[in-house]
């Protein structure tokens, strides 16, 4: 009959177990930061389709071309932005800004800022949870050897490796998920 006593692991599986959670991680991470830039251009450029939809559409309306830094100087009526506009062009500018479709279009790029936001600071669990795993498993490694002498240690460090690499891997799933919603 086996036990776990009995159970014995070769002196090469902490050395393989250690490696292989190096590789993988390091590869989760790429991925990841893959997805981070995919995530953050995709997020600047529906803002920046908004803006210039802002824009176009003041233009078109009235001919005023926005000269800004930050298109949220538009967001409301500002008599020091059209001063140099005749009183009927700052006229229909002020209509518009305090029109309810102008606030919903700068509701939508405050949104957007938002998850952008929200991108990097919901992304703070998952990745360092994994460079934590990371950083443990290469300084794990070289001590393969020595961890092999205490089976008790080996195998409570494999068990508590694939634990913390679940929860890793879940809290990553459940920050991609919410990612997704845009």
């Amino acid at each position: 009959m086996n036990t776990i006593m009995d159970f014995n692991f070769s002196s090469s599986t902490s050395l393989y177990f250690y490696s292989a959670l190096l590789q993988g991680n390091a590869s989760l991470v790429a991925l990841v930061a893959v997805f981070l830039v995919y995530r953050k251009q995709y997020l600047d450029s529906l803002f920046d389709k908004l803006e210039k939809m802002i824009s176009d559409y003041l233009k078109g309306v009235v001919g005023v071309s926005l000269l800004y830094k930050n298109i949220f100087e538009f967001e409301s009526y500002s008599e020091a932005h059209h001063k140099d506009k005749d009183p009927e062009t700052k006229s229909i500018i002020k209509r518009i800004m305090e029109d309810s479709a102008w606030a919903i279009r700068f509701q939508e790029l405050r949104s957007l800022e938002a998850k952008e936001k929200e991108l990097w600071k919901n992304a703070k669990l998952p990745i360092t949870s994994i460079f934590v795993i990371l950083m443990t498993s290469v300084f794990l490694l070289p001590l393969s050897d020595f961890v092999h002498k205490c089976i008790w240690v080996e195998g409570g460090l494999f068990f508590v490796f694939v634990i913390s690499e679940i929860v890793a891997l879940i809290v990553l799933f459940k920050f991609i998920r919410g990612q997704l919603r845009v």
